[in-house]
């Protein structure tokens, strides 16, 4: 459960290696993507249900942080993006 979740969209500028926050990208990501709460008044928790497939020439790392990253996405609202 959460309440107030922001995101920063982050570009890396090839220059220097530095991150740069895109300010439009993450406005519009907070406004009409994430859903800042969890759970919204009036509703229950949102959960979701992962299945990940792994790939046997990369590490079970890369398989926890898929499955992980995928279940964040959907429950937070991005989920089809």
């Amino acid at each position: 459960m959460y309440q107030n979740l922001k995101i920063a969209v982050l570009t890396q500028d090839p220059g220097n290696k530095q991150l740069k926050r895109k300010g439009l990208a993450s406005l519009i990501a907070n406004i009409m993507i994430i859903n800042e709460n969890n759970p919204l008044k009036g509703e229950a928790v949102r959960t979701a249900s992962v299945r990940q497939t792994r790939d046997t020439g990369k590490s079970f790392f890369n398989l926890v942080w898929k499955t992980l990253f995928k279940g964040v996405k959907d429950i937070a609202g991005a989920g089809n993006l």
